[in-house]
């Protein structure tokens, strides 16, 4: 795929003018009834459109722009608590409340970033539905369309929101919500007092034949559209004739929604149907071979143990499936515990695309009530906790990565929370989130249960909260909760975290970062010198302790990373706090003044070059100079800005060296990088580079294979810089074995050994595997 391109000007320019319109919306406030369109022109209009979405679908690469956060109202209400309105009693820029909005589709839908359906009300009047966030129809193909809204279906909008766009004669009604918008049947108690002024319904979807509808099934579940494919199997049984044998449709639609991840609803349907009786005992083997993979996805283990042994038995034509299976199911309970095959997870992020299968952990951490903080909850140990420590393995409820997409298409969202641009893999997965939310009721819970912002109260101190019991009857397009879009965009916006990859080397794009969304990380409090780090195998995400904890001790991560207190504040300028971390008072001891310096000055180093026209030395080392210029002379060892400066200094020295090829100087590179460690906040006790190594000034214990030139425990390590730290001990070793100290060079290597099994875990397998290429050499970092 693509890089996606930096933010169209014509984007941004389209931003400031959505701004500008709803600051004037809001003033003008509701306004008069909507004036007559003539319905002919309209119906002709929208079929130009669908006929342009037709000619130019998965032809070119498409951006668009779509609003996260705007006002967008739900409602709670049953349809049956709501009295009907006609088009045209409606008043433009309202939400009319108490009301509901009668309709059927005169014309295919089309879209663009919404869905835009033509139709009429009883009444005659025809009018646009601009429908967003609907589930299953982001990038799809218009045969979609027709399958979720067919000419004919009759809609029911609970308390529509008559909108107008740039243009005064853009009038629509705006669906932000999917549980707002209806779908009745024919015989449907609410429609039997209803006159139809310009047609009948007598072209809906119950008027096709079920096996008709079958086979578009098939065709959606080919082409990796489960959700249009559940659908179409689910009008293909409300087509079929009592008595008809349908077994079949029912395991069809267990698979789609499998496929969709909608877990319960596919556990549904096939345990359903795995217990039916008078059915071939094959196909009970079958669906309850799919009811046993859908317990797996829901981390249910030992369950789906029990059922796929019970599917073998019942269709032995499976059984070596099953057994690999059952494999996958014992691997995850022993994850579940904290076991982990490190190095194979990152061989498996390197080589694959795919969603990595692994299983959750929770280790030695609990979520508390803490008033003081954001939100009003944190998480702390439930005993003493060793620095290295597993604390969290977790998958996102969502996430989006630039690979994932199946298209060339690019929504790029406005966001009216943040005020900014939002990237789109930010725009993707909030809308994976809302038909998580949609598909996946029992986690709606769980997910409402995390800070929405200011906007809203502080969510309950208890977390997680009880989960909804699962439901045992599912309609693709019947949704069990109601979905409020804007607070979960909110709630998105508040909690979403950019996963920073394990791998040494990425080809990200900075326009289109990956984005994701977890639930119990996202109750982890934010310090910029934390307590605990935070990486990713892919979407995965696993946290650790990086010092020694006492029980109760608060686990925080660093959400950001900045050069200086005020940089690190801008860029958590949507958390509204201020951080007071250890290094956030020392940048504000030295004052803004200094810090401002700090960042021209560190901007100004990164331009220097190493290699292709190597700095002088003398400009370098000037360089350092005027950066610990900016640092008090009260100021503790720890000074990132200086370490970086060390760091080129240390580089300079290097390239000097080997055009000289005078070895001199690597005692001047071994001792600025021992000092950009120190800078780092890692304290070193051997700093000798030659003569014999004094075994007690290092370590008590005499032991030289295993003592190492570091004092780990003693050390405050900053969560962010693991590969920093091990970047700068390789080196070190490098310069040792340049001077054929290999005692030396062999105890800087255990160093890093040691930090990078305290970051990242996995020991010896794991290190060799991110560090080691095939010679056995090290990878240059």
């Amino acid at each position: 795929m693509t890089a996606a391109s930096p933010l169209p000007l014509e984007f941004l320019q389209r931003c400031e003018v959505l701004l500008r319109k709803d600051a004037e919306n809001r003033k003008l406030g509701p306004g008069p009834s909507p004036p007559f369109v003539d319905g002919h022109s309209l119906k002709e209009t929208a079929l130009r459109s669908r006929r342009n979405f037709d000619e130019q679908y998965g032809e070119y690469t498409h951006q668009s722009s779509s609003h996260v956060g705007y006002r967008q109202h739900h409602s709670t209400f049953p349809l049956q608590q709501l009295k009907r309105i006609a088009y045209y009693d409606m008043k433009v820029r309202k939400t009319h409340l108490g009301r509901y909005l009668l309709c059927a589709t005169v014309v295919p839908a089309s879209r663009a970033v919404g869905i835009m359906v033509c139709v009429e009300d009883p009444e005659g009047a025809t009018f646009q539905l601009s429908i967003y966030n609907f589930p299953g129809t982001i990038a799809t193909p218009g045969i979609v369309l027709d399958t979720i809204f067919p000419v004919g279906s009759i809609l029911a909008v609970r308390e529509p929101t008559m909108i107008v766009g740039t243009d005064p004669r853009d009038i629509s009604i705006r669906i932000d919500s999917p549980s707002d918008l209806i779908f009745l049947r024919p015989t449907d108690t609410l429609l039997r007092t209803i006159k139809w002024k310009n047609s009948s319904r007598s072209n809906g979807p119950a008027t096709r034949h079920f096996d008709t509808w079958k086979d578009v099934g098939d065709v959606h579940i080919n082409s990796r559209h489960y959700l249009a494919a559940a659908v179409a199997y689910t009008r293909a049984l409300e087509s079929a004739p009592n008595g008809f044998n349908g077994y079949h449709y029912w395991l069809f639609r267990a698979v789609a929604y499998y496929r969709f991840r909608h877990y319960t609803a596919a556990l549904a349907d096939a345990t359903f149907l795995s217990n039916m009786p008078r059915i071939p005992i094959e196909l009970q083997g079958k669906a309850a071979r799919v009811a046993a993979q859908c317990e797996y996805s829901l981390a249910r283990y030992e369950a789906a143990i029990s059922t796929f042994e019970r599917s073998r038995s019942r269709d032995p034509s499976g059984a070596e499936e099953v057994s690999n299976w059952l494999k996958k199911c014992r691997r995850r309970i022993e994850e579940s515990r904290g076991v982990y095959d490190w190095a194979s997870l990152f061989v498996d992020t390197k080589n694959s695309g795919e969603r990595l299968d692994v299983a959750d952990y929770v280790g030695p951490m609990k979520v508390v009530s803490m008033p003081h903080r954001g939100g009003g909850r944190g998480v702390v140990t439930t005993r003493a906790v060793k620095a290295g420590e597993l604390i969290l393995v977790a998958k996102p409820v969502v996430s989006s990565f630039p690979a994932d997409y199946r298209s060339q298409h690019y929504t790029y969202g406005l966001n009216f929370i943040t005020r900014e641009p939002e990237s789109p893999c930010a725009s993707d997965a909030m809308s994976q989130l809302i038909a998580t939310v949609a598909g996946n009721p029992e986690l709606a819970p769980l997910i409402y249960g995390l800070y929405a912002g200011p906007m809203y109260p502080d969510p309950p101190p208890e977390y997680p909260p009880a989960p909804l019991a699962d439901i045992t009857d599912r309609h693709p397009l019947v949704y069990e909760v109601d979905i409020d879009t804007e607070k979960l965009q909110n709630i998105y916006t508040y909690n979403a975290f950019v996963p920073r990859p394990i791998h040494l080397f990425t080809n990200a794009d900075p326009n289109n970062p990956p984005s994701a969304l977890y639930l119990l990380p996202s109750l982890f409090n934010h310090a910029c010198a934390a307590t605990a780090n935070w990486y990713n195998f892919r979407e995965v995400m696993v946290i650790r302790a990086i010092r020694d904890l006492e029980k109760g001790e608060e686990l925080t991560i660093a959400y950001v990373q900045g050069r200086t207190a005020w940089d690190r504040q801008a860029a958590l300028k949507k958390h509204e706090f201020t951080c007071n971390c250890s290094l956030c008072v020392a940048d504000r001891k030295d004052g803004e003044t200094a810090c401002g310096q700090r960042s021209e000055l560190v901007e100004k180093g990164n331009k220097y070059s190493p290699t292709t026209q190597p700095t002088p030395i003398v400009t370098v080392r000037k360089h350092l100079c005027e950066v610990e210029g900016t640092y008090a002379p009260s100021r503790g060892t720890i000074r990132p800005a200086a370490s970086g400066a060390r760091q080129r200094l240390a580089r300079a020295y290097e390239m000097f060296m080997t055009k000289k090829n005078e070895l001199v100087f690597t005692v001047q590179v071994i001792s600025m990088d021992i000092a950009a460690l120190e800078g780092l906040g890692l304290t070193v006790l051997d700093k000798s580079v030659a003569g014999p190594i004094n075994i007690n000034i290092a370590h008590p214990t005499g032991n030289l294979d295993n003592d190492i030139p570091i004092d780990v425990q003693g050390s405050a390590l900053l969560s962010t810089e693991g590969d920093l730290y091990i970047k700068i001990i390789l080196q070190i070793a490098h310069a040792f074995q340049s001077l054929s100290d290999g005692d030396r060079e062999n105890r800087w290597l255990q160093a890093s050994l040691r930090i990078h099994d305290l970051f990242y875990g996995g020991s010896m397998t794991l290190y060799r595997t991110r560090h080691m290429q095939a010679d056995g050499s090290l990878v240059k970092v």
